[in-house]
């Protein structure tokens, strides 16, 4: 991986996101692909280059982090589509980690963490405004620099990684994995 943009912040993510890799291994499941730049974004694929993969996007644009989502399912061409926009770098890599999990946790048999949250509702660290163009904008109730913009319909569990840094995230996310699975956060 080598990209203009591989400053602390973005080796931070990729570590974790390594780990993260390791953890799949470690649950003998198909760990999704090291993280790659492809024209100056930062991709998180799974399944590539086989049919029907699909990736997670982090586009830096005008100081914020769009995620985007990528998929060629039923197409030869990757189809994506926007999924929110965060105030800060670590926030959208929390967001794409969260997801990843979740997939691991799915394969092991775990209830999804994004599940837990839905059923939570609104972190009280966090509040929500509903801006125009039916898109919400959730931020930190002690910092409201730190957001993150998405759909306005119900409640986004994405939110929740907000307030969480890397290693609180890491454990929510390890919560009934095995020892073994754990071993490599």
């Amino acid at each position: 991986m080598s990209d203009h943009r591989e400053g602390l912040d973005y080796r931070e993510l990729v570590a974790r996101y390594t780990k993260w890799r390791d953890a799949y291994v470690r649950a003998e499941k198909i760990a999704p692909n090291e993280p790659d730049w492809e024209n100056g974004r930062l991709y998180f694929r799974l399944g590539y280059p086989h049919p029907d993969w699909r990736a997670f996007i982090i586009d830096e644009q005008d100081g914020s982090y769009q995620v985007v989502s990528a998929s060629t399912e039923r197409s030869a061409v990757a189809t994506e589509g926007w999924k929110a926009t965060f105030s800060r770098l670590e926030d959208a890599g929390k967001f794409v980690i969260a997801t990843i999990a979740d997939y691991l946790r799915i394969e092991c048999d775990l209830e999804p963490i994004a599940m837990k949250w839905r059923a939570e509702g609104l972190d009280p660290r966090v509040r929500k405004e509903e801006l125009p163009n039916a898109l919400a904008k959730y931020s930190l109730a002690t910092a409201q620099d730190v957001y993150m913009i998405a759909n306005a319909r119900g409640i986004k569990p994405e939110h929740h990684v907000l307030p969480l840094s890397y290693d609180e995230l890491n454990q929510v996310l390890a919560d009934g994995l095995s020892h073994n699975v754990v071993r490599a956060l």
